[in-house]
């Protein structure tokens, strides 16, 4: 599954891959035994949650060709099958993980930043 959208100044790309051998290596990081029992009966599979985030440049910036990207990647979100309840579970977790505010704090750490010493002007 794919979805895209734009938030700001950035443009995100969230591609759902099914990872029929994944399997959580810690306890205390498990699903309820509800998601489990879901994922045993085939309502739901494990899946990569990969984002790549474009940085989208000013309309008055068109000095550089190229857009700046990232790609996230998040290994074992439970989601169903079902493509609309997907989408909908997908949204719950990116809201309440806040994950799209990490990864544009990310973008601002990263356009702040001068880099390690060593690297020079």
């Amino acid at each position: 599954m794919k979805f895209e959208f734009t938030a700001d100044k950035w443009h995100f790309l969230l591609e759902t891959v099914p990872d029929p051998n994944y399997m959580p290596d810690s306890k205390f990081l498990s699903p309820e035994p509800e998601e489990l029992d879901s994922w045993r009966s085939g309502k739901s599979l494990f899946f990569q949650l990969i984002i790549t985030s474009t940085l989208l440049k000013p309309q008055e910036d068109s000095s550089s060709a190229a857009t700046a990207k990232m790609k996230h990647y998040l290994a074992g979100v439970l989601l169903p099958t079902e493509e609309a309840e997907a989408q909908e579970e997908l949204e719950f977790i990116l809201d309440q993980e806040e994950i799209l505010e990490h990864i544009i704090k990310h973008w601002e750490l990263e356009q702040e930043s001068v880099g390690p010493s060593w690297r020079g002007p």
